[in-house]
């Protein structure tokens, strides 16, 4: 019976560690960024471009797929900003969105083929159901003819 026991733990585990492996180290960089001292709220706004748009360095050319992300003037976010322009997908917003609100608990699929009605607004007091200092809350606004798609993430005052 305890081998039985130790078995089903051990799969357990495995299956576990598997599931959580997709957006770990972005579910860290939320944690991180929920952890940091702050006395405001910090917040990031993130926007990404998968279209060609002019250089603004050099408007006679142009770029293709760009990322942004306002740091909001704070260590926590232009950490968080630092990861987020290296490590997420430039030509969809959503799948990044999801992401993010799968390290804050909901169970939406990642996959875009996958359709769910997404929450426009969650907050969060866990990451990876580990509890943080701060509450998190993420923003999603898709982008149209008129804006980028933008989301928001903060991190509650303490």
């Amino acid at each position: 019976m305890r081998t039985l026991l130790l078995g089903f733990i051990a799969i357990s585990l495995v299956f576990s560690v598997a599931a959580r492996s997709e957006g770990d180290a972005l579910c860290d960089e939320l944690a991180r960024f929920a952890s940091a001292p702050h006395k405001v709220s910090p917040i990031i706004q993130l926007t990404t471009d998968w279209s060609m748009r002019p250089d603004p360095d050099d408007p006679s050319s142009y770029v293709w797929g760009t990322k942004t992300c306002d740091d909001g003037n704070s260590q926590a976010g232009r950490e968080l900003c630092e990861h987020l322009l290296g490590n997420i997908s430039t030509e969809s917003a959503e799948v990044n969105y999801r992401r993010v609100l799968r390290c804050l608990g909901s169970q939406v699929p990642l996959s875009l083929a996958q359709k769910a009605r997404l929450p426009h607004r969650m907050t969060s007091n866990t990451v990876l159901a580990v509890r943080v200092p701060s509450k998190l809350t993420v923003e999603f606004v898709r982008g149209n003819d008129d804006h980028l798609p933008l989301m928001k993430i903060s991190a509650g005052a303490r």
